[in-house]
């Protein structure tokens, strides 16, 4: 950003979002990198809160980051801010709740800021940056995100204010350099094996070589882009309140927006949305489908022309033949997984799929045991009473002579979703 004051930009951020007030107590982020160390020195110096640093000891990095937590506890000695922190095992806490060691290190990252921020009534600082913000685009981007992903970093998210996101990494390092602002490393911003590292290492640099502008432009481009969003969604907003929630009036919107109001209706059912909820949404106003689930307890269907979100009863077989059909979902794989047991992998045509009941001889590969097994000890494993299990239904791959799917055991390891899926097939009951 040339010729670009940094201190002008930060604040002229704080103002349009309106971030701060000088009466707010602040939490800062505080990781000890030279984003986090700047954001804590200019807010020390430029700003009159009560500031208090927060710092994650997340336990992934042994010595290194016992180190980070000791710098930054004697950096706010020097700076007479007042110190936090706690140490997490993050790597087990992922494993526990089986989540990458990245989101697994957000999610209690941001758990302890919110804890801190209710104790001293605070708002939450970060150091996000404008280059930040241009990396989760570009990954948002590889994920096929719609315009919210594509706007990249909220400035502001509830009490989370962001005063560093109009201004790039290398202004930060020009505005560190200039007053002597000391810092650490961590080193796994080095490594490739994350995404957005590559992303910062590898595309980054590429785009700076066909236009070395390539960053001032995408902060334009995002503020474009945010301001778009921002009109979209209280567009939708609108036509939700003018929709009285009822389903034949939602399904008469434009996609774009009944895309938005549809997402606003499930996320008021506490759950996380994803973009399959939203197409399974719109199949269930288009009465394609009676209902979906969103968890083990809960149910998602129309009563009374509504969408309502209910529990679901319990689970337990009974002797109803229920039936079966398959819809073709070409073009949308990208937008399931493995957790969805009802949607599979059509290798080839949709005509060589079948529903019928268990024979002799069929079995069915177990998701991530890597191993076969027969419908008769699979049943007996999960303790299927035996006068049912004629009853249950199986979609049978006719043309490779495989069980793809099981009613009420899910879809076989060979034909789970994955990004090299052309077309994918969803079970409906109907």
């Amino acid at each position: 950003m040339k010729n670009l004051d940094f201190k002008k930009i930060v604040f002229e951020t704080i103002k349009k979002f309106n971030m701060l007030d000088k009466n707010d107590n602040i939490i800062i982020g505080v990781s000890g990198g030279i984003d986090s160390m700047s954001l804590l020195h200019f807010l020390k110096n430029n700003a009159d809160n009560k500031i208090t640093s927060v710092h994650i000891n997340h336990m992934l990095r042994g010595s290194e980051s016992d180190r980070d937590e000791k710098f930054v506890k004697q950096k706010c000695k020097d700076y007479k801010v007042d110190f936090v922190s706690k140490k997490i095992d993050v790597y087990s806490f992922s494993k526990k709740n089986k989540l990458g060691i990245e989101e697994s290190a957000r999610e209690v990252r941001y758990k302890f800021f919110q804890e801190v921020a209710k104790k001293y009534n605070a708002k939450i600082v970060t150091a996000h940056t404008l280059s930040d913000s241009i990396e989760t685009i570009i990954f948002n981007f590889t994920r096929g995100a719609g315009l919210s992903g594509l706007c990249g970093i909220p400035p502001v998210r509830g009490d989370i204010v962001r005063p560093f996101i109009n201004v790039s990494r290398s202004e930060i390092e020009k505005y560190a350099k200039k007053y002597s602002i000391d810092y650490v490393n961590d080193s796994s911003n080095f490594s490739n094996s994350y995404s957005r590292n590559r992303i910062r290492h590898f595309i980054i640099p590429e785009l700076k070589k066909i236009n070395e502008s390539f960053e001032n432009n995408a902060r334009k481009c995002i503020s474009n882009l945010f301001d778009e969003n921002k009109f979209i969604s209280e567009l939708s907003e609108l036509e939700l309140k003018n929709s009285s929630l009822n389903c034949n009036k939602i399904a008469s919107l434009s996609t774009p927006i009944r895309n938005r109001v549809l997402k606003m209706i499930l996320t008021n059912f506490h759950f996380n949305v994803e973009f399959r909820h939203i197409v399974l949404a719109n199949m269930l106003i288009e009465k394609k489908i009676n209902s979906f689930n969103v968890d083990d307890s809960r149910i998602v269907k129309i009563k009374d022309d509504k969408i309502v979100c209910e529990s679901r009863k319990s689970k337990q077989l009974t002797n109803n033949k229920k039936e079966f059909i398959v819809l073709s979902l070409e073009g949308e794989n990208r937008y399931y997984t493995e957790k969805c047991n009802m949607v599979f992998d059509i290798k080839g045509d949709l005509s060589n799929f079948e529903f019928r009941t268990r024979m002799p001889g069929d079995s069915f590969s177990l998701q991530k045991r890597k191993c076969s097994k027969s419908l008769r000890k699979l049943f007996n494993e999960l303790k299927i009473p035996v006068n049912l299990r004629d009853n249950l239904k199986i979609l049978f791959d006719k043309k490779n002579n495989e069980v793809v799917w099981v009613e009420s055991v899910g879809v076989s390891e060979k034909y789970v979703v994955s990004d090299k899926s052309e077309k994918v097939g969803l079970i409906l009951e109907k």
